[in-house]
């Protein structure tokens, strides 16, 4: 039988993200999950980092595959080495084991650039939400096409209230993973366009060098958000990894 594959979206998303493409499969079963504060679990507390993700493994498979993205990946990465028994394959998307720059680490978000954004979430955090959708399409080879499926399937609202927002922001402020990184054995796929503009290629080359058993996927001229330029190429991809 099937194993569920976990799905766990980015910062300011939730499941209506992922492509109904993604959800037909043979391979796994699909099993799409809200971040705390996000989507359908709006009205649960965000909690620490460490709180969420306990809540998020608590209401999974007891035996299941992850897909992460962006935020949704560094969920997958930790939740691979507190619970290695529960995950068998890890599938990361535009992951970045630490978000924002620092000495030894150039391939983040300048801690400047990332300040100015939580600055502007937490004055206008719609406006700030909507902005990030763009920049998300930014450099993509079919940026209009990106943008729009993002406004498709989450409309022009964040599915977070603003506390929310402001608190899932720190996660990716403080989150270093790079230590947690070298304890996780299970298999990965470490998929990044090579055109983001949110978290840099080098931190998705960082993650194929130094995982145990990780392999890279580049998706030429695709930008954050690789599995909605062509989601059943993306889906097709992912079946050949899991299989």
């Amino acid at each position: 039988m099937a194993l569920p594959l976990v799905a766990l979206h980015g910062w300011g998303a939730d499941t209506r993200v992922w492509p109904e493409d993604l959800k037909k499969s043979d391979v796994y079963q699909w099993f799409g999950v809200d971040l705390p504060g996000h989507g359908r679990q709006a009205a649960v507390s965000t909690g620490d980092f460490a709180i969420a993700l306990e809540r998020i493994a608590a209401a999974a498979p007891g035996r299941c595959h992850v897909l992460g993205w962006s935020l949704g990946a560094q969920f997958a990465l930790a939740w691979a080495e507190r619970y290695p028994a529960q995950v068998e394959r890890l599938v990361l998307i535009a992951a970045t084991p630490r978000f924002v720059a620092a000495p030894g680490w150039p391939a983040g978000m300048a801690p400047q650039s990332f300040e100015d954004f939580a600055a502007a979430v937490e004055g206008e955090p719609a406006a700030a939400w909507r902005r990030f959708m763009v920049l998300q399409a930014q450099g993509d080879l079919q940026p209009k096409a990106v943008a729009r499926a993002l406004r498709s399937a989450l409309g022009m609202q964040p599915p977070a209230a603003p506390a929310a927002l402001r608190d899932s922001l720190a996660w990716l402020r403080h989150n270093d993973l790079r230590q947690t990184c070298t304890e996780i054995r299970q298999p990965c796929m470490v998929v990044h366009g090579t055109e983001d503009r949110i978290t840099p290629r080098a931190a998705g080359e960082w993650l194929a060098a130094h995982l145990p058993a990780a392999r890279l996927h580049r998706v030429e001229g695709s930008a954050h958000a690789p599995f909605l330029a062509a989601p059943a190429v993306f889906r097709d991809d992912v079946e050949a990894f899991l299989s």
